[in-house]
């Protein structure tokens, strides 16, 4: 049984929309080729190098952040290739305080 896409999920594998979408995953694709290599240099310097004990710890702090990073933007970057509409930007619409009785 097929069932349909949520909404704002493309049901056809990767489909990315308009020009903006190619733009971003331009952007992200070479974003990430760096962001792996300093993935890379600092799992490297940290596990097989002698660092001294507080540059290992920034180091380590380092690396947490960054990875989140490189994860979120390789989210986003699978995101814009199966034309998924991105989450709404601004501000949300007020709620109403009408009276209701």
């Amino acid at each position: 049984m097929d069932r349909p896409a949520p909404p704002g999920r493309s049901d056809r594998g990767l489909r990315p929309r308009g020009r903006r979408a190619w733009l971003g995953i331009a952007i992200l694709s070479a974003w990430l080729v760096g962001w792996a290599f300093g993935e890379w240099q600092a799992v490297h310097r940290l596990f097989f190098s002698d660092e001294p004990g507080g540059a290992a710890w920034f180091l380590g702090v380092w690396l947490v952040a960054w990875t989140v990073g490189g994860l979120l933007a390789l989210r986003a970057l699978w995101r814009l290739l199966r034309g998924e509409e991105p989450p709404p930007s601004g501000p949300a619409e007020p709620p109403s305080y009408t009276d209701a009785g």
